[in-house]
């Protein structure tokens, strides 16, 4: 099994869908509390990020993300304390909704300012079935289209870091996640595609099938995975 392991970036986006997480430190009994709020989404190929020569023959629509564990760790400058907490739960995530299965629970951490905080998210990695699965279309140099998928399956972790944030007492903080698979493509040429295998008419990129096409893909993945916590 290969592993990936990546530092995503920092970025504001704090509109659309939502799921919310919780868990409790087990020394926050005295503190005043904030809750976290994760939001998951798919970013379809309109952002900025997207540039590459390949963004006006992919459109991405949608896809799942199974997740299986989320931590936040931090130095708490109001009351002296190290913080982490972590929350343990097997969940696939439509990208496109937002909705997760099963529902995620909800997770307190105690308000105030810190620092060298950190958001970490990992990814289930089980079985052969994947981690990620991202679907869509892709429209050839002769202007036929055919579906695209594109499979990933590894214990990836996604982390965030923050030099300094403060979290207000009952104020939701948002932790927002966008993939933007459009920019993972951007190092692979319209030949590549045109040229590359389908199972069933469709352009199926994972390991083991489409090896080269998905080597490059997956180490661009850090790329247009954006994590804020705000």
């Amino acid at each position: 099994m290969r592993r990936y392991f990546y530092r995503v970036s920092m970025a504001v986006l704090l509109s659309g869908m939502f799921i919310s997480i919780s868990a409790c430190d087990s020394n926050s009994s005295e503190n005043s509390m904030t809750p976290i709020v994760y939001s998951v989404m798919l970013d379809p190929g309109s952002s900025t990020l997207s540039k590459g020569a390949l963004a006006e023959n992919l459109e991405f629509t949608s896809g799942t993300i199974t997740i299986r564990e989320i931590v936040f760790d931090g130095e708490n400058q109001s009351t002296g304390e190290s913080v982490s907490t972590t929350h343990e739960q097997i969940a696939e995530i439509d990208l496109e909704t937002g909705i997760a299965s099963p529902p995620l629970k909800s997770v307190l951490i105690p308000s105030g300012t810190y620092t060298s905080a950190n958001l970490g998210v990992e990814l289930q990695d089980f079985n052969s079935t994947p981690t990620v699965v991202i679907e869509g279309t892709y429209t050839r140099s002769n202007a036929t289209s055919a579906p695209i998928r594109f499979e990933f399956n590894s214990g990836e972790v996604f982390e965030a870091n923050a030099d300094a944030i403060t979290l207000i007492e009952d104020r939701p903080a948002i932790a927002h996640i966008t993939f933007d698979p459009v920019v993972w493509f951007e190092v692979i040429s319209t030949q590549q595609l045109d040229e590359a295998e389908t199972i069933d008419g469709v352009i199926v990129i994972r390991e083991g099938f489409n090896d080269s096409i998905f080597d490059a893909v997956a180490d661009q993945l850090d790329k247009s995975t954006d994590v804020t916590l705000k």
